[in-house]
């Protein structure tokens, strides 16, 4: 018979606590980033899909304020390559 408590749990990290990638998610997860609603979330990713990635400072920008500390904890500003690839075509 097998020993049914002999091995570790896998932890798991909540959806809540990964990072909103920027240039990645959807207008829905963007809108977890104080400050910004869904008339701002869905104007980052109109900007995206013109390949434009977006930046803490260009984010700050459109926000209309700096971005505080803790959500600069949340984010992940990774490129997307993809939208370079986009610009490198047009």
């Amino acid at each position: 018979m097998a020993d049914m408590g002999s091995r570790p749990a896998t932890p798991r990290t909540p959806v809540s606590h990964r990072k909103v990638q920027v240039n990645f998610d959807s207008p829905h997860i963007l809108t977890s980033i104080l400050g910004i609603g869904p008339k701002l979330a869905k104007a980052i990713v109109n900007l995206r899909e013109n390949a434009v990635n977006r930046y803490p400072e260009s984010l700050g920008i459109l926000m209309q304020r700096p971005l505080n500390e803790e959500a600069m904890q949340m984010l992940d500003f990774c490129p997307n390559l993809r939208l370079f690839a986009i610009t490198l075509e047009g």
